[in-house]
C-alpha cells in the first residue's frame, strides 16, 4: 500500500496483480511525509494506524478507512489493480510452491496440485489465494475504490492513473513474475470451474469470465 499526502492518492496493492511494478513506478515521486507499506524489495511501514509489525504490504481497503480521515479517505484517488482470475491463480500456485515451479512443463501434475490448494479451506482467506475483492469491497460488497485498473492493460491503466494524479508516465518494467507456462495449459474443466466458483465476485466485478 502507498499513501501519498502530496499527491494524494491510496494505492491498494491486491497480490499477484502486478503490485511491484506499480510500486516502482509510482515510488519515485514519493515525497516526504507520504507513506508505504512493504515488505519486498524494499522495506517500509506505514505510519497511519498500528501496521507497523504487519509483514506485507497487502493492507485492505475495511483495514485502514478506520484510521484516515474523512477528508483523506474522500478527496485522494484511490486505486487498485485486478487481474483474470485464471490467471493470478497460477501465479499465486507458482509464487507460494517453489517445488510446483520445478515441475511448472508437467501440466498433469500441476493441474492436480491446484485442484488441491483451491480447495483447501486454510487457501481460501490466504494472502495470495483469497478473492480480489476481498481487498477493496465492505462487508456488504459495496466497492470502496475510485479506480479498479487491470493488470492486462497495465501500460494503459497506469498511464490514466497517472493523468488523474498529474505525475509524468514512464510505461514500468515487469518485476517479480512467476515461472511457468501460459496459464490456460493448466486448466481442464474441472479445474476452470473450481475458479469460476471461487472467485465469483471479482469476475463480476471485472464483468468477464473470458478464460
Amino acid at each position: 500500500m502507498i499513501i501519498s499526502h502530496s499527491h494524494k492518492f491510496i494505492s491498494f496493492a491486491i497480490p499477484k496483480t502486478g503490485t511491484h511494478a506499480v510500486r516502482f513506478a509510482l515510488r519515485p515521486f514519493l515525497e516526504v511525509g507520504d507513506e508505504e507499506q512493504v515488505a519486498l524489495f524494499h522495506h517500509s511501514k506505514l505510519q497511519t494506524g498500528d501496521f507497523q509489525k504487519r509483514k506485507n504490504g497487502h493492507i485492505t481497503a475495511l483495514e485502514i478507512k478506520p484510521h484516515l480521515s474523512p477528508e483523506i479517505w474522500t478527496s485522494y484517488l484511490k486505486f487498485a489493480f485486478m487481474r483474470n482470475p485464471y490467471e493470478r491463480f497460477v501465479s499465486a500456485c507458482f509464487f507460494k510452491h517453489p517445488l510446483l515451479a520445478k515441475e511448472h512443463a508437467n501440466t498433469t501434475k500441476c493441474r492436480a496440485y491446484m485442484k488441491l490448494l483451491i480447495q483447501r479451506e486454510s487457501n481460501h482467506t490466504s494472502l495470495f489465494f483469497r478473492p480480489q475483492c476481498d481487498y477493496i469491497m465492505d462487508e456488504k460488497g459495496k466497492l470502496m475504490v475510485d479506480f479498479i485498473a487491470q493488470t492486462e492493460n497495465m501500460d494503459k491503466d497506469l498511464e490514466s492513473i497517472f493523468f488523474r494524479l498529474n505525475l509524468p508516465f514512464k510505461s514500468p518494467a515487469k518485476i517479480n513474475s512467476s515461472n511457468h507456462l501460459p496459464y490456460m495449459a493448466y486448466y481442464d474443466d474441472e479445474l476452470r470451474s473450481l475458479i469460476s466458483r471461487f472467485y465469483k465476485k471479482d469476475f463480476e466485478q471485472l464483468k468477464t469470465d473470458d478464460f
